[in-house]
């Protein structure tokens, strides 16, 4: 071995030592408020089940016992991209555009195959009436509104527009 190829060994070790050490220092790509780990399917369907129920109550227009079971879902099932979807939905029922808009962006973080066409719970379409809808909202309460609520709202609202053009949706 010439001094070359030692040279090049000892730059793959040194890269290969930064990727594990990066590798274990990173346990989860989650959202800060959620907790890490892939739930059981059993949960995932009891979850799936209790959504349905709440989406039906908050369609009947209980907005307070449609929240109350979202918070419960989301505290029993805090990876399921359905309960922040549900929880979007809530708040955009109770008029609270930067909330709705934040529990979207967590939906569409933790479940992406929201956004896909061919999956079958796609709300591609939904979710870009809304952000749009919402866009325009804020551009119109841009002048009322706190100046760090309204530029996290803005921001997460153009955020959800890139991630809805970005998808096969």
């Amino acid at each position: 071995m010439d001094r070359l190829d030692l040279a090049a060994s000892a730059a793959i070790a040194v890269l290969l030592a930064g990727v594990f050490v990066l590798a274990v220092d990173e346990p989860s790509a989650a959202p800060p408020d959620v907790p890490a780990g892939p739930s059981a399917p059993a949960d995932d369907a009891r979850c799936a089940a209790e959504v349905a129920r709440a989406r039906g109550v908050l369609e009947g227009g209980g907005l307070a016992a449609a929240s109350e079971a979202a918070e419960s879902l989301l505290r029993s099932c805090p990876r399921d991209g359905d309960v922040r979807l549900l929880l979007g939905d809530v708040s955009l029922q109770r008029d609270d555009l930067p909330g709705a808009l934040a529990h979207y962006r967590l939906a569409v973080d933790l479940e992406p195959d929201l956004l896909d066409r061919r999956a079958p719970n796609f709300q591609g379409r939904k979710l870009r009436h809304v952000v749009e809808e919402a866009l325009e909202e804020l551009e119109r309460r841009r002048t009322g509104s706190a100046r760090e609520t309204f530029a996290d709202a803005l921001k997460t609202a153009r955020y959800l527009l890139r991630r809805i053009a970005g998808s096969c949706g």
